[in-house]
This record gives structure tokens, C-alpha cells and sequence, in this order.
């Protein structure tokens, strides 16, 4: 304990020594995370240009994560990139990816 002090109310406040406090995000220099929400791309077989266009995502990105996955926009009844940036794909034949 680095130093304590009685409080007028009776109650005890104490100052730990510094090889004791909690580390926080602060004393380490870490930036917190940007925090991003789901952006749903298709559904229903269509692509949600709003959606596109509000982010950091573009229709030439889409087609090229689509093609790597041999589908096309039809065959998708909804996708969404999730929060850490990651594409799933719900399939009109119920297959996840």
C-alpha cells in the first residue's frame, strides 16, 4: 500500500503502490477498435446498392468475393459482411458459407 487516508465519512481510501494498479488500455497506448455494425449487400437475389454505397464496399469487391465462391448475385437470398469484415452467404438452397 503506497498511502491510505481516512475519509471525514469514516470510510478508508487507499492508494495502491504502482507495481499493484490495473493496467488499462491507456497506460498500454491501445487504440480502441472502430466499432462497425453488419452491412447486409443482397437479399433476395439483389444486391442493396444504398448499403454499398454507405460503406467502404463496392459492387466490383462483391462480384470478386461471389466469384471466389463460384455463385452468382441470384443465387443468394441474403449475405451480410459481419462485424469483424467477413463475408457469409445465406444460399436460396439453405447452404451457409
Amino acid at each position: 500500500m503506497e498511502c491510505a487516508i481516512l475519509e471525514i465519512d469514516g470510510s478508508l481510501s487507499v492508494l495502491k503502490k504502482p507495481q499493484y494498479q490495473n493496467t488499462t488500455k491507456q497506460d498500454l497506448t491501445i487504440l480502441p477498435s472502430p466499432e462497425t455494425k453488419p452491412v447486409e449487400l443482397i437479399y433476395d437475389g439483389n444486391i442493396l446498392y444504398e448499403n454499398l454505397s454507405n460503406h467502404s464496399y463496392d459492387e466490383e469487391w462483391l462480384l470478386a468475393e461471389l466469384k471466389k465462391r463460384n455463385f452468382a448475385v441470384f443465387d443468394i437470398a441474403y449475405a451480410v459482411v459481419g462485424t469483424k469484415g467477413n463475408l457469409s452467404i445465406d444460399l436460396f438452397r439453405n447452404q451457409l458459407n
